[in-house]
């Protein structure tokens, strides 16, 4: 049942997808650089440091949606009685995927207000499925820049021109050039 949800959450990919330029060299060293002529080295430091500020920021952000995924699985399985057996459930799971979750006088992170707003409801799993299909989306866009910068100009563009004129689901099919595959996202991570 969860699949059917794919073409309307397929929208979450462009935001995964651009999270990635957060994270890349040329992006983050052109926009240091604005006007400037040359990068100060703190800005030269800061970038040596982006592959290991990523790794560190990919651990931890899909150790929540993990975590997340399974606690929106589990209530929808297994309902609590009460809001008691409800933050319970959480703290259990946090604490094995998320244990340094500092409470911060909420009832969940914001993170779960996904889960309670009625926008992903019993599907957050597809919000990973998005962020696997980004991955590969980006990396063929990385190849892509590597190999002829124009090239990878028009495939941002194949990717994003429709906007929401159509499901981003059958744009991005044909740009995919193959089966969704889990490669790319686990790549990113090691």
């Amino acid at each position: 049942g969860y699949i059917r949800y794919l073409e309307d959450d397929a929208v979450e990919i462009g935001s995964r997808f651009f999270e990635r330029f957060a994270f890349d060299n040329t992006i983050v060293a052109r926009a240091l650089l604005g006007k400037k002529k040359f990068l100060s080295l703190k800005d030269k430091r800061f970038i040596s440091k982006l592959p290991e500020y990523r790794r560190a920021f990919l651990v931890r952000d899909r150790s929540i949606d993990v975590a997340i995924s399974l606690f929106d699985w589990e209530i929808h399985l297994h309902p609590p009685e009460n809001s008691d057996a409800l933050h319970a459930k959480w703290k259990h799971l946090s604490s094995k995927i998320v244990p340094d979750e500092k409470d911060d006088g909420k009832i969940f992170p914001v993170a779960l207000r996904l889960v309670f707003g009625g926008t992903h409801s019993a599907k957050y799993v597809l919000y990973i499925w998005a962020d696997i299909i980004a991955a590969q989306l980006y990396q063929k866009y990385d190849n892509a820049r590597k190999n002829s910068p124009k090239k990878a100009l028009r495939l941002l563009v194949a990717i994003f021109q429709k906007g929401s004129s159509a499901p981003m689901m059958s744009t991005l099919r044909p740009l995919l050039g193959s089966r969704v595959r889990i490669d790319a996202y686990i790549d990113e991570a090691v």
